[in-house]
């Protein structure tokens, strides 16, 4: 199961965000350009990412290294959304859980910022 697959379930969603995942996947994910602010930013564990061409170049990274993950579970807060995924691995300590916090513009029709933390 990918994670654009696994969002089918958070159907509760901001719009922004189920379209930003399934753009992030796309052979050329140019689209996530519109939905993001100016100024976006992607945090990435300790990579950041800013501007078109970075943020392009985590997508295909994003995609290339894709994993079996399993949605469950949409934390909310004053701030953004997390989404949570297991990260299945063949680690001998099981799987992982991944958090993909996105934070919205005031109109809430844009990613501001995306942080991927495990």
């Amino acid at each position: 199961m990918t994670l654009s697959a696994t969002l089918e379930n958070a159907t509760d969603l901001p719009a922004v965000i189920t379209e930003f995942v399934a753009s992030a996947v796309l052979p050329d994910p140019t689209p996530l350009l519109a939905l993001v602010t100016e100024d976006a930013r992607i945090t990435d564990h300790n990579d950041e990412y800013v501007g078109d061409g970075e943020l392009l170049r985590w997508a295909h990274q994003f995609t290339e290294r894709r994993v079996s993950a399993q949605h469950f579970g949409v934390e909310r807060d004053a701030h953004g959304i997390t989404l949570l995924y297991r990260i299945n691995t063949d680690s001998p300590e099981g799987p992982t859980v991944r958090r993909f916090r996105f934070t919205l513009n005031a109109a809430r029709d844009r990613v501001a910022n995306l942080t991927v933390t495990d």
